[in-house]
């Protein structure tokens, strides 16, 4: 077993969250058991994933998207409450890591989906309030646009939502996982050859077009999964604990 505090600052400290100004709260959110065999993790905080969790014999949870968000951090809805209720009742401890677990040089989402790809990181891409939470980089084998979409849906298990506007054969790339569909404009500016996010908006179709850019949309859910994964594996080996993901399949 492990200290949970000392799990926390491990954790805090390796993704430097105090680095980002973020929507949503990084960190501990939950307190529960002191001492720690097993952690379970996941990408979104739900009912559902910490029902599993106990059944899994977990005493930790650790999850990219958390309870707590800008607007709502000091109103408890009924929703909230029957989380939180289920945490206090079982002693489970909620961690959440969200923008920091984004960014993250080594297991941070972007970063596992460039090795995936085959993509050789050239910058950072993507500011948010002050810092890069993606990547840019050239693909290390230059690849059709067909021959991408068919391999993203391989890696991600998941068919994507893409808009071909560009070049057939890609070199340049950039990725931001989960919500970056507003970075668009850094993509055009840049004039990178493809986009790889997590989701698409009403606007993206014309300006994709008119930037003449590949935008592909592989799900919020399922570019967020790496950086969780590879969290636990970092945990498992430095701690010696238990530890195992629930994916709890999301078509967004």
């Amino acid at each position: 077993m492990v200290k949970r505090d000392e799990i926390v600052e491990f954790i805090n400290n390796y993704l430097e969250i105090q680095k980002f100004k973020d929507s949503g709260t990084n960190g501990l959110q939950v307190p529960g058991k002191e001492e720690v065999e097993k952690v379970v993790f996941g990408v979104s905080a739900s009912l559902e994933l910490f029902q599993q969790a106990v059944k899994k014999g977990a005493d930790m949870i650790i999850v990219h998207h958390g309870l707590f968000w800008e607007g709502s951090r000091w109103r408890i809805s009924y929703l909230l409450k029957g989380r939180l209720k289920f945490l206090f009742d079982n002693n489970l401890s909620l961690l959440g890591y969200h923008l920091p677990l984004d960014a993250h040089p080594e297991i941070g989402n972007n970063t596992q989906i460039a090795k995936r790809l085959g993509i050789k990181i050239t910058g950072k891409f993507g500011e948010y309030q002050g810092e890069a939470i993606g990547w840019e980089g050239i693909f290390q084998t230059p690849k059709r646009f067909s021959g991408l979409v068919k391999e993203i849906k391989e890696i991600f298990g998941f068919k994507p939502w893409y808009l071909k506007s560009g070049k057939d054969i890609l070199k340049t790339v950039a990725v931001v996982s989960g919500g970056g569909a507003g970075i668009i404009p850094e993509v055009i500016d840049k004039k990178i050859d493809v986009y790889i996010t997590g989701e698409t908006r009403e606007f993206i179709p014309q300006a994709a077009k008119e930037g003449g850019i590949n935008y592909i949309s592989a799900g919020h859910y399922n570019t967020e999964k790496f950086g969780i994964q590879a969290l636990g594996e970092l945990l498992k080996e430095k701690f010696k604990i238990k530890v195992e993901f629930i994916d709890i399949p999301n078509p967004l």
